[in-house]
């Protein structure tokens, strides 16, 4: 710590009058609580617009505005009485007519002794600097514990996805090697498939949603032919339709613009809302897939089946929580949220809206992705 002035002129010269906080020398009369400025660095005359002649002898407490809080006035009043350090936070009245008053931060320590009255050292620094460089930290920190929750979410994807994926391809080739109709192996292999498919639905709704909050991996916009990707990925799920007991249908409006958005998101939300549909959908029914513009102009995909319904507010509570108020897999006359949270999530990605609608009776879901007519391409 700096002595007094005096002890070591030359270094404590140096810092005074060059440091960008204020500081002031205190000398302090115990006997009267009398606290008077012996000196002030030149920070600190420009920060209140006074000479520094003009501070010296004054009383400390007159610089501090009435906009400082009554209970950091009374803690600078005890800690000087005992010549002990302490921290506040003050208002500095600033003596320039056009200047609003000063926050500031004060510091204040024991120095030693002049003669045999006790000397304090203030050092004051502006409280929107101190806020300014915490910001700073505070967002460092923040893009740190981003950073390792990508590699978290990474290594996840990985470690979840592979062996289950192993599971599915080995149960499927189970129940699909020629046995009886009601051979048990043939009934086990396809609960496998069945289970193991609604889990790895629900771990890509976690990591969907998951993703999105911590993502930032800048995106590449195309110029997506909605109406096409919807034949692609039904092609690609028409077997597992067949097998389920499902008819699969299409209706797509000829001539439609072409969506701007992320070809990865759009191909994963298609395939999202195939599989709720084949975990939801009654066996021997009909699910339909449809493309079109709505009465506003906005382009519409459209998904029905004759499952139980669904409210919106059940998915968003899935995508708030990852997670759902019941036990899906307990609650047969439920419809499963699986694959709709991260439908969700990737069409508001792109700008779009989900709403759902169906009957209280359980005669039918029906679930709607609206893009704005901003993101078309006419």
């Amino acid at each position: 710590m700096l002595g007094l002035r005096d002890g070591n002129p030359g270094l404590f010269d140096a810092v005074f009058e060059e440091c960008e906080a204020g500081l002031l020398i205190l000398d302090l009369d115990l006997a009267r609580l009398d606290v008077r400025i012996s000196d002030a660095n030149p920070a600190l005359c420009s920060w209140l617009g006074r000479s520094r002649q003009s501070l010296c002898g004054t009383q400390l407490f007159t610089l501090l505005s009435d906009q400082t809080r009554q209970g950091d006035i009374v803690r600078l009043h005890r800690a000087m009485a005992r010549h002990s350090p302490v921290c506040v936070d003050v208002m500095l009245r600033s003596f320039d007519d056009g200047m609003p008053h000063i926050p500031v931060i004060m510091t204040v320590r024991p120095v030693g002794m002049a003669g045999r009255a006790p000397r304090m050292v203030a050092v004051l620094r502006h409280q929107e600097g101190e806020l300014h460089q915490a910001l700073i930290q505070a967002q460092r920190d923040r893009d740190a514990a981003l950073q390792a929750r990508e590699r978290m979410l990474a290594r996840i994807s990985h470690d979840l996805r592979t062996p289950l994926n192993g599971i599915l391809g080995f149960s499927q080739i189970m129940a699909g090697i020629g046995r009886e109709p009601d051979a048990p192996t043939l009934n086990y292999a396809d609960d496998i498939v069945t289970l193991g498919r609604e889990l790895l639905t629900r771990i890509e709704d976690l990591l969907a949603v998951a993703e999105d909050r911590v993502s930032t991996v800048p995106r590449t916009l195309q110029d997506v032919d909605l109406g096409a990707f919807v034949e692609t990925s039904l092609d690609g799920f028409r077997e597992r339709f067949t097998r389920a007991g499902l008819t699969l249908s299409r209706r797509i409006e000829a001539a439609l613009p072409k969506l701007r958005a992320v070809s990865a998101d759009i191909l994963g939300l298609l395939s999202a809302l195939m599989e709720n549909a084949l975990l939801c959908a009654p066996r021997y029914s009909r699910v339909v897939f449809s493309v079109f513009l709505d009465e506003a102009g906005r382009l519409t995909l459209h998904m029905s089946d004759l499952g139980p319904p669904l409210s919106l507010d059940e998915i968003n509570a899935a995508v708030a929580a990852f997670d759902e108020e019941t036990d899906v897999y307990a609650s047969p006359h439920r419809r499963k949220t699986a694959g709709l949270p991260m439908a969700k999530v990737l069409a508001e990605r792109n700008g779009g809206t989900m709403s759902v609608s169906g009957n209280e009776g359980g005669d039918g879901f029906s679930c709607c992705i609206h893009f704005p007519v901003h993101h078309l391409c006419f």
